[in-house]
Parts: structure tokens; sequence; C-alpha cells
């Protein structure tokens, strides 16, 4: 008897045992999941939504007007006061910075290369991205943009693992007087994918020709961002104490992963982007407020929050 009873205490420390070192797994494995999404969302913050419609409302305000006629080349430096992952900050006081080129031909093709540099990651600078699509800008009530764009990590660590390096976005704006709309419907796909779609509201007031400024925008928006997740969880297989000493015994394992795929609204955010158009240069001064969600299954650390923006342009016009 005192045998049987030494036995089965035993058992139950085994058991307890594999029970945490199998939670500390799990909070490795969420810990990289985060990890992922962060560097997801760091990329989607720098294809920020303020950015698309700056580079929209200035190729328009370039000195060719009419985009059919000349190609520009775009020149930009930007600085972000904190660092966000779908619109949730995750560390404050940290800040990014980038720089980049976009050629714009005058038939709607357009091609991107750009850099990023952040205090989140290691080494700072942790992204190149280079981005081909068609923009097509000729009616006067709407527009639309499609894009493929390719990630290039420069990352280090065991914690850096990237399911994500390619990216297909369509954007399609339409414009109602100083009323607009944007939706924009995001592939993502690599070693996982995922989906987001994002639809906004801004509107679209300007000053022409003020003093020695070619144009005031100032673009109050308002954008809900929802998307996809592959979340994994480790379920037991015995449902009793008893269940999982018979399958401890037998050798049998005590954990099935499971892999599933939740929906959901991810953030809501409120921008007021301003820009200042002065003949080739544009400057856009943005403040970005964030309320992020949870999804079905996550647990947010982080509140609401908002940051700065600030970017300058400078446009080329080219044959």
């Amino acid at each position: 008897m005192y045998l049987q009873k030494l036995t089965l205490l035993l058992s139950l420390l085994l058991i307890t045992g594999l029970l945490q070192a199998q939670t500390r797994q799990q909070a490795v494995t969420d810990s990289l999941a985060r990890k992922a999404r962060e560097i997801l969302a760091e990329a989607e913050a720098a294809l920020g939504s303020d950015s698309t419609i700056a580079l929209i409302d200035s190729l328009l305000a370039a000195p060719a007007t009419d985009l059919s006629k000349k190609s520009q080349l775009a020149l930009r430096t930007s600085y972000n006061s904190n660092i966000t992952s779908a619109g949730r900050p995750f560390e404050v006081g940290k800040y990014g910075l980038s720089g980049g080129a976009t050629y714009y031909h005058r038939s709607g093709l357009f091609a991107d290369l750009s850099g990023y540099y952040s205090q989140q990651y290691d080494p700072d600078y942790f992204l190149t991205m280079t981005s081909v699509g068609y923009m097509y800008t000729r009616h006067k009530r709407w527009s639309l943009i499609g894009e493929y764009t390719r990630y290039f990590y420069n990352l280090s660590g065991s914690s850096t693992y990237v399911a994500y390096n390619n990216n297909f976005t369509v954007t399609a704006f339409a414009e109602i007087k100083k009323l607009n709309f944007r939706l924009d419907y995001s592939f993502y796909f690599g070693d996982k994918q995922a989906h987001r779609l994002m639809p906004g509201i801004f509107l679209n007031i300007q000053k022409r020709n003020w003093h020695k400024i070619t144009r005031i925008s100032i673009l109050p928006s308002f954008y809900v961002l929802a998307g996809t997740e592959q979340v994994t969880t480790q379920v037991p297989l015995a449902k009793t104490i008893l269940g999982m000493i018979f399958r401890q015994r037998h050798g049998l394992p005590l954990f099935e992963t499971q892999t599933h795929t939740v929906y959901g609204i991810m953030n809501y955010s409120l921008s007021l982007p301003i820009l200042v158009t002065v003949r080739n240069w544009t400057f856009n001064t943005s403040y970005t407020y964030n309320i992020p969600k949870a999804l079905p299954g996550e647990t947010l650390t982080t509140t609401d929050g908002g940051f700065l923006s600030l970017s300058i342009t400078r446009f080329i016009s080219m044959r």
C-alpha cells in the first residue's frame, strides 16, 4: 500500500512537472507568435494609411498635375515617435525612422524601395521593402492602387521568427466632394497566411496658393482594422488526473497541438494628417490615436495610445 501511494505521488509530481514545462513551452510559443505579429505590424505601420494618402495627394499637387504626361520620382524620409503593432503601441518611447524612394511612371506603374530603422529590434536597421504596383488616378472621383511588396528582414536571435515576407494589397478610394472613402485589402503570405481589411473615411480640407505655400491639406481620418491570425494551442488529451497518469505510464502524449484561424476587429484609429506642399516639397505631420482590440483568444498587454509621425518628400519631375 505504501509503495502504491509513493508511486502515485511520484506520478502526480511528474505530471505536475510536465504541465509546468508544457505551460512554459506554450508561453514561448505565444511569445514567438506575438513577436511575429509585431514584426508584421511594424511593416503595416511602415505602409501606413496616411503615407498612401499623402503620396496620392502630393502627386496630384506636384508641378505635373496631369500624371499621364510626366513621371515623378519621390524621395522621402520619415519619423515615428512610437512603435506600433497592428495599432497596439508595444514599446513606449521607442521611435522608428524610415527612408525611401518611389518612382511613378506616367502610365500608372510605380516601384518603391524603402528601409526601416527601429529601436525595438536588434540590429536597429531591421527591414528593407521593395514594392511594385499600378496606380490608377485618372478618374475624377475615384482611384485604385494594386501593389505587391516583398520584405527583406535583417534580424538575429531565436525569437525573431518571421511568418510573413510577402504582401499583396489593393486599395480603393472614392471621393464625394470633401468626403473620401477608402478600403484596403491585404493578403500576407510566407510560412503562414494572414488577411487584413481596413475600411476608412476621411475629409480632405484644402487651401491653395496661400503666400508661398502651394497647398495645405488637412485630412482628419477614421479607420477600422480587421484581420485574421493563426492561433496555436496545446490541448490536453486526458480529462482527468487518472487519465493523465495512465497516458504517462504508457508513454503516451499528454497534449496535442491544434492550430485554428481567428478573425475579428484588431484596431480603431483616429488620425489627423496635415500636408504642406511648397513647390516640389511636401511636409507631412500626422498624429494617430489607436484603440486596440483583442482577437478571440488573444490577450492584450497594451492600452490605447497615440504617436506622432513626421515626413518630408521631395518630388522630381521626369520625362
